[in-house]
């Protein structure tokens, strides 16, 4: 990953999430030291622009490649509009009954999402999910490394466009949380609720109700197939986490027992019944 020639170090990305370029980065040896000691965490980054979206690369004082997040210029990117798949005559709105109905036929969401919560939650599992459509169950890649900072994931779900940003859940990320607040309107908030640490799970959520606006909220307990396959003795329950935060008054939110693993969600609606989880989103992403 790493050359030296001349005091001049080279670091070599992976692929960016976005448009899978290859980057590579030549600092001098006192532009490296310089970028890393501009923190407490000794962790120095540089931007690159890729037209249409940044990616703001991190790397060690020895010019190792840590990862990477992006960021994209949302206010170009409206959060629900119509597709160019729909002809203009319609998109005008100069025609009524049948064309209005043919118009929402035709109408194609977008849809940011930012997924956060503390570490090992499963954001990540959960963003692969939603844009494969394969339960980890199915495939052999199960541990995925921590998120540095911000992953960025544009997929189609359900004839929908998604823009799905994957924040980072170690302390040290916690202050990026509120990176898109102003932009998204969804906030999915993940908690392993095998982990039984609600101490943290409600630190999380303090923090996020510092920041939030009118955005919809979605709490997932994920992992609840351990507690059903016999692997964890216990689940953190909603209903304690309920009990012990207040939640702003004006807030629309809605809670969810999930297996990414399985990609079911569990007790879901009415009828406490298990249901895809890729339906279960697209339920809270629809709601008003």
């Amino acid at each position: 990953m790493v050359q030296e020639q001349e005091n001049v170090f080279v670091i070599r990305t992976l692929e960016c999430d976005i448009c899978q370029r290859f980057d590579s980065l030549l600092l001098t040896e006192i532009e490296l030291i310089e970028r890393v000691e501009r923190n407490s965490l000794q962790i120095g980054s540089r931007i690159i622009n890729h037209d249409d979206h940044l990616r703001i690369v991190y790397f060690d004082r020895d010019a190792q490649y840590l990862g990477d997040t992006m960021s994209l210029n949302v206010k170009e990117i409206p959060q629900k509009s119509v597709s160019y798949n729909v002809p203009l005559l319609l998109q005008e709105g100069k025609k009524l009954g049948v064309l209005r109905k043919i118009v929402k036929f035709l109408r194609t969401e977008n849809f940011m999402i930012s997924i956060i919560g503390p570490s090992m939650a499963g954001k990540t599992s959960l963003t692969r999910f939603l844009e494969t459509g394969i339960p980890e169950r199915m495939t052999h890649r199960i541990n995925h490394p921590p998120t540095m900072g911000q992953s960025t994931k544009r997929f189609d779900l359900s004839g929908n466009k998604i823009t799905i940003f994957d924040m980072g859940g170690q302390r040290n990320f916690w202050s990026l949380w509120e990176r898109h607040f102003g932009d998204v309107k969804h906030i999915i908030y993940m908690i392993d609720g095998t982990s039984n640490s609600l101490e943290t799970a409600i630190e999380g959520l303090d923090l996020l109700f510092e920041k939030i606006t009118d955005q919809k909220l979605l709490i997932i307990f994920n992992k609840f197939d351990l507690l059903l396959d016999g692997y964890s003795d216990g689940f953190l329950q909603p209903e304690k986490l309920l009990g012990e935060i207040e939640f702003p008054d004006e807030l629309k939110y809605w809670i969810v027992k999930t297996s990414v693993y399985n990609g079911l969600a569990y007790e879901y609606g009415p009828a406490d019944v298990e249901t895809p989880l890729s339906e279960a989103i697209i339920d809270f992403l629809e709601r008003e």
